[in-house]
């Protein structure tokens, strides 16, 4: 995981001079293959096929069959970076799929209490009108899928016959109607590489199970209530889906599989029949990019503390959910005083450096004002570059209020890594005047 925070942020500034002396350097680390090795995949579509290949090989210990193309495109690049000479296989978005048949231990059998899938893949789109299935085993009564819908990608599990296990360790989600699931998501970007993976260590006594989704080596959420996976003899498929699925307030239906198809890339795919933890998630992340996870506050894990990380830490404060991954200051809630975290010690800033360049002062209202969004009567459009700096995804005069209370206003760099006491009112008044002398002026 990448929360290492003691109280009050006192450890966050050892780690971030820790990071800053070190981040340009890699640790050593063990290859790509031989990190996934070390966690004995059941199975493992490298999809590293040449073009003209009908079936897929599985990598994995199981000795089931890897299944078989259909319209998918091979020899593509791969989304390795340090396997630079492997290849992956790109899906069409309608047709193209690799169907994998029913295999003991894969899906059939069973009941399971632990089960891992992590795979790469890199979306042509995110904000389509149907969910994109990357990883799909099971029907409408049990399985998993990975998916990607509203600009998020989604891990999911369900298992929803009453029957099972004598009705103690299922059905679930308990709040199921018959067509929910439990799912984990985040936000991703169209274009962009991610691994992605969805750990299951359910509970087949009783309903104590947890459902953790991971996003760059790095935890996004956690789902409670899970209880086992009992067998499902609907097969499986990578890039769309062969039969019925699951996803959250639906089903799914043979006329809408075409649909609801990936479009984009997905290399190297591994399923095991256990728990992977948080440790080995991040070293498989970590051995495929050459980054070591764990930078406090880069939550996109792209190796930058940038906007994009205030903003989804933003969304984590709206959302209510306090996923520890974002808990920057160890008190168990995401709040506002994590964003205080994020700016004043690890990015070493202050509340409305709009641009990030480590000072607070007229450039950034040139930048906010310039994207027009200020009280312009649309809800949740601002982004920290746009103005929202108090995690609200509104910019308004709160913004203001929040920015001129944290007194950096043109005070230069900030000269220590320390959250300062508020400052007096005066300083409130003065950034309220600017703003209605600078707003009039732009407009």
């Amino acid at each position: 995981m990448n929360r290492h925070f003691c109280a009050r942020g006192k450890c966050a500034l050892l780690l971030t001079v820790v990071f800053a002396c070190f981040g340009q350097s890699r640790l050593a680390m063990a290859g790509y293959v031989e990190e996934v090795e070390a966690d004995e995949p059941f199975m493992w579509w490298r999809l590293d096929e040449p073009e003209g290949e009908d079936f897929a090989e599985n990598s994995g210990d199981s000795g089931i069959e890897g299944g078989e193309y259909i319209d998918v495109e091979l020899g593509v690049p791969g989304l390795i970076a340090t396997e630079p000479n492997n290849t992956a296989a790109r899906f069409d978005g309608e047709f193209a799929l690799l169907s994998v048949v029913n295999g003991d231990g894969y899906n059939t059998g069973g009941p399971w209490d632990e089960k891992t899938v992590v795979l790469w893949f890199q979306a042509d789109e995110t904000d389509g009108d149907f969910e994109q299935s990357i990883y799909d085993q099971g029907g409408t009564t049990r399985g998993l899928n990975v998916f990607v819908y509203d600009v998020q990608v989604f891990v999911g599990a369900w298992n929803r016959a009453a029957g099972d296990g004598g009705g103690v360790a299922s059905p679930w989600p308990s709040d199921n109607a018959g067509m929910e699931i439990s799912t984990v998501s985040a936000p991703i970007e169209a274009g962009e590489i991610y691994q992605v993976a969805l750990v299951m260590d359910g509970d087949l006594e009783g309903l104590e199970g947890t459902l953790t989704g991971y996003l760059n080596g790095v935890p996004i959420g956690t789902e409670d209530g899970i209880g086992g996976l009992f067998g499902h003899s609907n097969g499986g498929a990578i890039g769309g889906q062969v039969s019925q699925g699951a996803f959250p307030g639906k089903n799914s239906v043979a006329a809408d599989a075409p649909d609801q198809a990936f479009a984009g890339v997905i290399d190297e795919v591994a399923m095991y029949n256990v728990a992977l933890s948080a440790e080995r998630i991040a070293a498989q992340y970590a051995a495929a990019t050459g980054n070591v996870v764990g930078t406090p506050g880069d939550f996109n894990n792209d190796g930058i503390l940038d906007a994009s990380d205030i903003d989804m830490l933003s969304a984590e404060i709206r959302g209510g959910s306090n996923p520890p991954a974002f808990d920057l200051n160890d008190d168990n809630l995401v709040d506002f005083q994590d964003q205080r975290m994020w700016v004043d010690v690890l990015k070493n800033t202050y509340l409305g450096d709009a641009n990030l360049d480590g000072e607070f002062n007229s450039s950034d209202f040139v930048r906010v004002f310039t994207a027009g969004e200020y009280e312009d009567g649309v809800d949740g459009n601002s982004t920290w570059e746009e103005g929202d700096w108090n995690a609200d995804a509104d910019f308004d005069s709160g913004d203001f209020v929040a920015a001129f209370t944290a007194a950096g206003y043109e005070q230069g760099t900030r000269g220590a890594a320390v959250v300062p006491e508020p400052s007096s009112p005066l300083l409130i008044v003065f950034g309220l005047t600017l703003l209605l002398l600078f707003g009039r002026r732009v407009r």
